[in-house]
């Protein structure tokens, strides 16, 4: 995962990319699933950061999937983890790959 890091003034700073999701739901990666999440590690932020985040399927057409959980982690002491999770809409496993593309302000 690469993060693009633009300063935007004296107090915060953008993060973007594309983040690369992994099956929260079965222990076996190779199984179907229907809930993807990825975590964001970034430096320290000062505050609740702002997220908007967009999930989508790299294979093409395929099933839809929804963001349905973002939570912010500061409780360590040199970084913030921004975790999103997404699931498919009617709870079907997909073999899909999905990614997703995260803005953060903070």
């Amino acid at each position: 995962m690469t993060i693009t890091k633009i300063k935007l003034n004296a107090s915060n700073t953008l993060f973007r990319g594309t983040a690369p999701t992994v099956k929260t739901d079965v222990p076996d990666q190779s199984m179907p699933s229907h809930v993807r999440g990825t975590d964001i590690v970034l430096p320290k932020l000062k505050g609740t950061p702002t997220v908007n985040a967009t999930v989508y399927n790299i294979s093409g057409a395929g099933n839809a999937m929804a963001i349905w959980g973002v939570e912010v982690i500061q409780s360590q002491p040199d970084s913030t983890i921004v975790r999103i999770f997404a699931q498919e809409a009617q709870g079907t496993p997909v073999n899909d790959t999905y990614v997703i593309d995260f803005q953060i302000i903070g």
